[in-house]
């Protein structure tokens, strides 16, 4: 998949979902953007350590992009 791609199928996101990837992917490069609260952080913690365990689910990007295309739709 290309960049342009991508940027393409992002822009057609709704405005909501639109704003929530733009969060994210900033995070992914400057995490310290991130604003939690301590809740939020220990939350955080404990999933990437189970990700790191390999204790989590991976859900493919098609079963994704189709769940929130089905929740646009509504």
């Amino acid at each position: 998949m290309t960049f342009e791609t991508i940027l393409k199928e992002a822009e057609a996101l709704p405005p909501e979902q639109r704003e929530i990837l733009g969060e994210m992917l900033l995070w992914s490069v400057r995490p310290e953007n991130l604003d939690l609260t301590p809740g939020q952080w220990e939350d955080l913690a404990r999933r990437i350590a189970e990700e790191d365990a390999g204790l989590s689910e991976d859900i493919p990007w098609e079963i994704v992009r189709e769940e929130l295309r089905k929740k646009s739709d509504h």
